[in-house]
Formats: C-alpha cells, sequence, structure tokens
C-alpha cells in the first residue's frame, strides 16, 4: 500500500459522482427497501452510507477501524460500531454497502476478505453494491455469484475511474444461485448504462433484526488460547501463586481438553464453530451417589464430580449441552 494509503488506514471514500449515480439507481426500489437496515463495514466518515439511507428510507450502520472517523460516521449513521470489519460477522441486513481497502492481507486480497466475511450478511431479495479496482473483479466474481445475481458492472464515471480504475457491480441476493464465471470484456462507464436497474427479489425481502457482532477468528490460535486461558482465575492461581507454568510430559488428550473446559479456562470466550460463534462456559458439579460396598448388602456413599461443556449459539439462541 502506498505511504498516503497507510497514512490514511486504507481510507479512500466513494467518488462524489459514482455515489450519486448508483444512489439514483437504488432510488427505483426505495419502496422494498425501506424501513430495512444498510450496513457499510469499510463505513469512513459515513457520507456514502447516510446518502443511500436518507435517499431509500432505510436505516444505518457502519463499522470503522479508525477512531476519529468513527465518531464522524456516529454523527451521520444511526449506529457505527469502532474496530476491525474482519473482526465482526453480520447478519439480516437490506442492503450492503462494500468499498473494502485495496490491498492484501494475510496473504489474500482485502477485498475478497471483506466479500467473504460479509456475503451472507444480506437478507434474501436484498442488495449488494460492491465498488473495487476492475482487475480484481474476475477473481471475485465465483464468490459474489454463489450467492448473489449481478444486476448491473459497470467502471466507474470517467474522471472518477482513472483514479484506481475502479468498478461498481449492483447485486442482488436470491435463494438460488451458482457460481458463474467471470464475463470477460470491456466494461461501459457508469454513465453510459441505459435504462433502470432491474430487481427481480422484492418477493423475497422479509424483515429481520440486523446483528453486528465482534468474532474470534475460525479457530484460536496457540497464542489466542493461552492469552484467554491465563484470564481465567485457575490459572493466575497456578501461575501467579506458584511461578510456573504447567507443562504435561505428554500430549493432551480430549479427555483432558474436556475436563480444563468444564473447569472453566475457557469459560464465556468466544469460539466459532462450523462458522458460527458460540460463547462456551464449562460446569463442573459435585454430586454425592450410593455404590454397594464390600460386604453383601453394604452401601458407600462417594462424592463424584460431574462435568458438562454448555455452548450459546449466537446466532440463534439455541443452547448446547455436553456431558
Amino acid at each position: 500500500m502506498r505511504l498516503e494509503a497507510v497514512a490514511k488506514a486504507g481510507f479512500y471514500p466513494t467518488p462524489p459522482r459514482t455515489l450519486s449515480l448508483v444512489v439514483e439507481l437504488l432510488k427505483g426500489h426505495a419502496p422494498h427497501l425501506r424501513g430495512h437496515w444498510a450496513l457499510d463495514p469499510c463505513a469512513g466518515e459515513g457520507e456514502a452510507l447516510s446518502r443511500v439511507g436518507q435517499a431509500l428510507g432505510m436505516k444505518t450502520q457502519g463499522i470503522e477501524l479508525d477512531a476519529g472517523r468513527a465518531e464522524r460516521a456516529a454523527q451521520v449513521l444511526d449506529k457505527v460500531h469502532r474496530g476491525d470489519a474482519l473482526r465482526y460477522w453480520a447478519s439480516g441486513f437490506g442492503l450492503l454497502w462494500l468499498n473494502p481497502p485495496y490491498d492484501y492481507g494475510d496473504g489474500e486480497r482485502l477485498e475478497e476478505a471483506f466479500l467473504k466475511r460479509y456475503l451472507e450478511s444480506v437478507l434474501p431479495g436484498g442488495i449488494m453494491v460492491l465498488l473495487v479496482p476492475e482487475r480484481v473483479l474476475p477473481r471475485l466474481w465465483p464468490v459474489l455469484t454463489a450467492v448473489y445475481e449481478p444486476r448491473l458492472a459497470a467502471r466507474l464515471p470517467r474522471g472518477e475511474y482513472e483514479a484506481f480504475r475502479q468498478a461498481v457491480v449492483v447485486a442482488e441476493r436470491v435463494p438460488y444461485a451458482a457460481p458463474q464465471d467471470y464475463p470477460h470484456g470491456d466494461l461501459p462507464h457508469l454513465e453510459d448504462l441505459e435504462g433502470g436497474l432491474r430487481l427481480l427479489g422484492a418477493a423475497y425481502l422479509r424483515g429481520a433484526r440486523p446483528r453486528v457482532e465482534p468474532v474470534k477468528g475460525p479457530s484460536l490460535s496457540p497464542e489466542e488460547a493461552l492469552a484467554a486461558a491465563r484470564g481465567s482465575p485457575l490459572w493466575a492461581e497456578v501461575e501467579g501463586e506458584r511461578g510456573i507454568v504447567p507443562r504435561p510430559l505428554l500430549p493432551l488428550k480430549e479427555a483432558h481438553l474436556a475436563l480444563l473446559l468444564a473447569g472453566g479456562v475457557l469459560d464465556l470466550e468466544e469460539v466459532v464453530m462450523d462458522g458460527v460463534p458460540h460463547l462456551i462456559l464449562g460446569v463442573l458439579e459435585k454430586e454425592a451417589v450410593r455404590v454397594e460396598g464390600e460386604k453383601e448388602g453394604q452401601e458407600v456413599e462417594l462424592e463424584v464430580f460431574r462435568m458438562a461443556i454448555k455452548a450459546l449459539n449466537l446466532l440463534t439462541g439455541e443452547l448446547l449441552e455436553v456431558k
């Protein structure tokens, strides 16, 4: 990333003419979007999403990494979350405005990482507006079309296209989609398109409570697991008072790990299982049971420990329990 981009944390707002033209195209579909929520994971100062919300009668939420920009965005959007958008998940939105950073991160194009993260944040019948460099579209197209049907793909207007050679895609989430190959060839400029935007899925759009929540990565790294464990009272007692970190001579078996979880080492830690965030709670209870003694007819009372691990599905509220 260029030095000026680093200084701006990769922030380049949607060019003004592009924003105006896209908003005008979307206005024709305001009736079925009105009242729904719109999301911008790279909100900046909130200007683009604010314009969209006002034009379509939508409520707005944004995510912004930079503290100053997040504060300014909060003045024009209904709700702003401050943080790294790639550490969040979202669902239940009627419109997604996605203008991600144009760069690499962790060996992957950030445009692709953001698209994958927020691909399913939109309700069926909802809309995604994607602004990315035209040269990365072939790479993103199979990901996008696995869930959405593109209704418009064009270069930015002349005078704005030359800066980053960007393209804008307006896509509709449909119940049935299949990955498509990118239709190679030069795209038209946005101002040269004739006719309006044709969307077909309005009947599918149903209201749902939108959610934007921070999550951990796909799995805890050893460093993250160690940091989480050190926050537990059990670990603090062992490491703090004795001044040592227990290191098993042999690798822990599944039963040992289950005991650690049940004992509260990772209590109230968020983990992602099968792509769904869960809140983990360990339960270890002492119970008195009666067993046969050595002599015939004799009973002896023993104390045993019952362990269980509970996981709260943060999407559905379903509580899973393993005993």
